[in-house]
């Protein structure tokens, strides 16, 4: 929950800066005014903090054996580092058998 969140945040940033770029009109500044400008800065933070919440967890998840295609024991945690590196380049072979045939 707390990734769908961060990733709304960064894309409201996102769309801010989009704003900025093309049309030099800050969303931010306007809704929050002169007197408000507390509450620019909470949204700015906000947005920062969701960010590197999204570089981490791209960091930790990109790694992990359910993206890198890892055998199922390897998934599980209850494999050695022997089996899994023959299940991997077995199952590596196999596929590049397929490929050629």
């Amino acid at each position: 929950m707390f990734t769908i969140i961060s990733m709304i945040l960064v894309i409201i940033g996102a769309i801010n800066w989009f704003a900025v770029g093309v049309f030099d009109y800050n969303i931010i500044d306007a809704i929050f005014t002169a007197e408000a400008y507390i509450g620019a800065r909470i949204v700015y933070g906000l947005v920062g903090v969701a960010a590197v919440w999204l570089l981490i967890y791209l960091i930790v998840n990109k790694f992990s054996p359910s993206r890198i295609n890892a055998p199922d024991a390897m998934k599980k945690g209850k494999c050695n580092s022997d089996s899994c590196i023959d299940n991997r380049v077995r199952h590596d072979n196999t596929m590049n058998d397929d490929i050629t045939n």
